[in-house]
């Protein structure tokens, strides 16, 4: 017994000892309810942070509009634009229905489903039709094609199998001859696009087609796959009809004035575009 009991006050000392670390410990470590409420916040904060950021991105987002008119290389660019990247709705092809075989015919849902998920859209409808059709929660920003108006002019005449006659025919004549050429100038106008969410930018088509394929490639998410689109023959004898000799330059310069005051305002729309500062590609 007498080596025991000096034992005691050492096994009393360590026992006050190891309480003492344990309830020091303790304090400094926070309970089940503060981790709750530390976690809370912090998850709180990212949930804040994570949905102002998606909506700030929303915010930013634009849908772009091909205004696609007739000879205006916009069939070209719609097929291009539906086997290479996501999300692109039109007449002339959609991104759903890229690869299907030639022969197949793309069902015509593209109305009755709507363009909330589209973020290129290529429509051939009269200009009234873009605020009936395309209601989206975000901006909508219109591209218009825009070529030299003699070249397009006789784009058009070929399409229709007709000619501009350059000899010995007057000014009437040659006015008759011109309306006669022009096709689907009701897909636009100069006030379709009315406020910020609706605007209107122009490009040089089909001389800059592929500078603008790049463009849009900036601006569209692409495929995983991407196709391929068959070349577009262009019109036969291009540049050789009767307007482009030097000797009927009087007839050319007329001709073009008759197309800038077209009372649709697309050529005029077009000289004036051009070059400016709502050029994508000046």
């Amino acid at each position: 017994m007498k080596y025991i009991r000096p034992c005691i006050p050492i096994v009393v000392v360590m026992i006050l000892a190891i309480g003492t670390i344990f309830y020091d410990w303790k304090s400094k470590c926070p309970n089940e309810d503060n981790v709750s409420a530390i976690d809370e916040v912090n998850v709180s904060t990212i949930d804040e942070v994570h949905v102002s950021t998606v909506v700030e991105n929303l915010s930013k987002s634009v849908a772009y509009g091909l205004v696609n008119m007739a000879m205006g290389g916009g069939t070209a660019i719609n097929r291009i634009l539906s086997v290479k990247y996501e999300r692109v709705c039109g007449s002339q092809g959609t991104s759903y229905h890229a690869f299907r075989r030639e022969d197949e015919i793309i069902p015509d849902t593209m109305y009755e489903v709507g363009f909330e998920d589209c973020d290129y859209i290529a429509m051939e409808d009269p200009h009234t039709e873009w605020k009936k059709k395309v209601k989206l929660d975000r901006p909508v920003e219109l591209h218009i094609p825009c070529r030299d108006p003699i070249d397009h002019l006789m784009s058009m005449c070929a399409l229709l199998q007709k000619y501009v006659k350059c000899r010995n025919i007057s000014d009437e004549e040659l006015t008759i001859q011109v309306d006669g050429c022009l096709s689907s100038l009701e897909r636009f106008d100069i006030n379709m696009a009315p406020s910020p969410d609706f605007t209107m930018k122009c490009f040089s088509a089909t001389s800059k087609m592929d500078d603008y394929i790049k463009y849009m490639g900036k601006k569209l998410q692409k495929k995983r796959i991407q196709g391929k689109m068959k070349d577009i023959s262009p019109r036969k004898n291009a540049g050789e009809e009767c307007i482009y000799k030097t000797l009927n330059e009087v007839v050319r310069i007329k001709v073009e004035e008759i197309l800038i005051n077209h009372t649709s305002h697309y050529f005029q729309y077009c000289k004036e575009c051009i070059g400016s500062e709502n050029d994508l590609l000046s």
